[in-house]
């Protein structure tokens, strides 16, 4: 019964989701399995500051439309990045160096530096001691390591 209630609801919206143009992605080809590369069809690609800029851009966009933002990070799993980031200077620094990092660090230090929640649901190392004090300085929420593992 609830398959078909699903089902009957997307159709009522297909029109309405195939308007809908994705916004471009950031990502880093260093961070994911290599045989996902050739799905990749609609990314930014700039430095880091750049792609934080326009990730910033797409979040205040959005929030003109909406009552709250909640960013839920569920892209495929990255690889862990080598370094474990202890405080909010680190990740800033980290940043700025334009040293290749995660998108989904990326996308979380958009969402620290906006203030808007960043739910994380990939097992990475994203949620770090340095991104969580980089959040309580915005008081701002970060949480998540794995939705399949809880």
């Amino acid at each position: 019964e609830f398959r078909r209630v699903l089902f009957r609801s997307i159709e009522q919206l297909k029109d309405e989701l195939e308007a809908m143009i994705p916004m471009a992605a950031v990502f880093n080809p260093g961070y994911i399995a290599s045989n996902q590369s050739d799905r990749v069809d609609n990314i930014f690609e700039g430095t880091n500051q750049e792609c934080v800029d326009k990730l910033r851009t797409d979040i205040q966009n959005f929030s003109k439309t909406v009552d709250k933002v909640i960013v839920l990070w569920t892209a495929n799993t990255e690889k862990f990045y080598e370094k474990d980031l202890k405080t909010a200077a680190e990740v800033e620094e980290l940043i700025a160096s334009n040293i290749p990092v995660s998108g989904s660090m990326l996308y979380a230090y958009a969402c620290a530096k906006e203030g808007v929640t960043f739910l994380n649901g990939s097992p990475q190392n994203t949620v770090s001691e340095g991104m969580i004090e980089l959040f309580g300085q915005t008081k701002s929420f970060i949480g998540g390591a794995d939705f399949k593992t809880g």
